[in-house]
């Protein structure tokens, strides 16, 4: 594996996108609040639709999966579909979530 296959590989393991409805998108402040109890973070990116958190430590990542509650669905860089424009992992391939997924319920 080559240096920056490593690089990528690295940052996808740390990684966790975040995403949530039509609603307007998250401060960063706001997504370092909910993600920083599960381990320290690199850096929080967010754009329109979507954000990503980036952990120092690989580990912290199923941790924020499993324990993110409420408006925003998290999942793991490195466990996405190839191409995540054709649905959400939590609904079936090629439909959008339910509202009930979004509210956390």
């Amino acid at each position: 594996m080559s240096s920056r296959e490593a690089t990528i590989r690295s940052f996808r393991a740390r990684s966790v996108k975040v995403v949530w409805d039509g609603a307007a998108p998250p401060s960063v402040e706001a997504l370092q609040a909910a993600f920083a109890p599960f381990g320290a973070i690199s850096t929080v990116r967010v754009k329109q639709r979507t954000a990503l958190v980036l952990y120092r430590d690989a580990r912290s990542v199923a941790s924020a999966v499993d324990g993110t509650r409420g408006p925003w669905i998290a999942t793991a860089v490195a466990t996405e579909r190839a191409d995540p424009r054709r649905g959400s992992p939590s609904a079936p391939f090629g439909q959008a979530p339910d509202a009930e997924t979004f509210s956390g319920a």
